[in-house]
C-alpha cells in the first residue's frame, strides 16, 4: 500500500513554460535592417510582434520548421531580456516562422498557429 510522503518545509518549484509570456519581456532590440534589395523591405518586428508571436505560434520540431523553411530573405533578427533573468535572440520571417534562442544554448523553432 503506498502511502503519503509529507515534507513541512518543502517549496514547489514548477518547471517554467518552453516561451516566455509577453508580459516577461523587456528590452526588446530589433537588428537594423540589411542595406541590400530585399523583397520584404516593409516587412518590420517590433515588441508587438514578438508579444503576438509568444502568444500565437506553436513550438515545432526543427524537422518540421526546415519542411516548411520555404521563405528566401525578408529574415529579421534581434534580442529582448525576460524577468526570469536571460536573453533571448530571436529570428522572424515572412510567413510565421520564428526561432527563440536562449542564453543556455536552447533553441526553440516557432510557426505561425495557422501552419
Amino acid at each position: 500500500e503506498d502511502q503519503e510522503v509529507s515534507f513541512p518545509n518543502a517549496v514547489v518549484v514548477e518547471t517554467p513554460p518552453r516561451l516566455p509570456k509577453p508580459e516577461q519581456i523587456f528590452g526588446f532590440v530589433a537588428d537594423p535592417i540589411p542595406d541590400y534589395p530585399d523583397y520584404y523591405a516593409d516587412f518590420h518586428i517590433g515588441q508587438a510582434e514578438i508579444e503576438n508571436m509568444l502568444r500565437n505560434y506553436k513550438e515545432v520540431d526543427s524537422e518540421r520548421f526546415r519542411y516548411v523553411h520555404h521563405v528566401i530573405g525578408g529574415e529579421r533578427t534581434g534580442h529582448f531580456m525576460t524577468i526570469t533573468g536571460g536573453k533571448v535572440h530571436w529570428m522572424a520571417k515572412p510567413g510565421g516562422l520564428a526561432t527563440l534562442e536562449f542564453s543556455g544554448g536552447d533553441k526553440i523553432y516557432l510557426l505561425h498557429d495557422g501552419k
